[in-house]
């Protein structure tokens, strides 16, 4: 979004609750992050297109080529204190954290950012059993004017959400309860801003055998990937994985598959739309999300049963 100014005194107390003190400390001294900056007054969104019911906000904070500060408040819930959170316009996102009020323990000054700050925001949608998901990434040097990681400047191209790009599957086969299929999946760049791109490493297939949609947390999909497709920069990759459908009765007669997004700091915590991979009857979802009943041939002559 645009940089605006902030008029008035509202905006800047919503800052300060989510700064607000908590229990525990992962920076020694105050160490602030936000997409507003104090000083300037300046301050910026992102744009997202989810908005309504069943919508939250996961993020992931790191330092590149360092370690993971993200700590437990990643989460958007009524108990939780976020750093990302939901502006006015629900289309906008906005992110602030003081490293020193972080929700989680350790030893203060150890869990720390370094030189740089990279940020993944990600909001996910899940409503009248429609379930989706779009993220962004960014990321700014340490700097000392009115916050040490000023986001409110990073206004140019605009921040937009882009969904991740879920799996698509160009062949399959089947040999017992073994799907085999080749997946390719599209590039994920154009939600990397400000040289974030060169952070992502690839993307993790994960899956599960449900019934239903698993939804758009990795924590609902088996832990270990099928596959892992390298992407240097977040570019589109292809790979192929093997889907066991051992145990595909009609309460579990489907394998979920989709895309996480990994950098050199890990994956990420939510994950694409699931293409859905049937383990009774038709292969695999082809693109549309329509399945193609494939019928057997009836020999000449004979009787087909009613």
């Amino acid at each position: 979004m645009t940089k605006r100014i902030v008029l008035g005194a509202a905006f800047a107390l919503v800052i300060v609750g989510l700064m607000a003190p908590s229990a525990s400390a992962f920076c020694a001294n105050s160490t602030t992050a936000s997409t507003y900056n104090p000083n300037t007054l300046e301050y910026t969104f992102w744009h997202t297109n989810l908005t309504g019911p069943g919508t939250t906000l996961v993020g992931k904070l790191w330092t590149p080529g360092g370690q993971d500060v993200t700590g437990t408040c990643n989460v958007q819930s009524p108990t939780s204190n976020p750093f990302l959170y939901f502006g006015a316009d629900p289309h906008n996102v906005g992110f602030s954290i003081d490293f020193a009020n972080g929700c989680v323990g350790g030893t203060p000054g150890v869990i720390c950012p370094g030189a740089t700050l990279a940020v993944m925001a990600t909001v996910n949608q899940v409503n009248a059993g429609v379930s989706r998901t779009e993220f962004l990434m960014t990321q700014v040097n340490q700097g000392s004017t009115g916050v040490n990681y000023d986001f409110s400047g990073l206004t140019s191209p605009p921040h937009n959400m882009v969904a991740m790009p879920r799996p698509r599957i160009t062949s399959s086969s089947k040999a017992g309860s073994i799907v085999t299929a080749g997946i390719t999946v599209d590039a994920a760049n154009l939600g990397a801003y400000d040289g974030s791109a060169g952070l992502i490493t690839g993307y993790n297939i994960l899956s599960k055998l449900s019934g239903t949609d698993p939804g758009r947390t990795s924590a609902g999909y088996d832990a270990a990937p099928l596959a892992n497709a390298s992407a240097a920069g977040g570019g589109s990759a292809s790979t192929s994985v093997s889907v066991d459908c051992t145990g595909g009765s009609p309460s579990l007669s489907r394998r979920w598959v989709v895309t996480q997004l990994v950098t050199a700091n890990g994956p990420s915590p939510t994950v694409s739309e699931a293409t859905v991979v049937s383990c009774d009857g038709s292969l695999a979802e082809p693109p549309g999300g329509k399945y193609k009943i494939v019928k057997p041939k009836v020999a000449p002559n004979s009787k087909k049963a009613n």
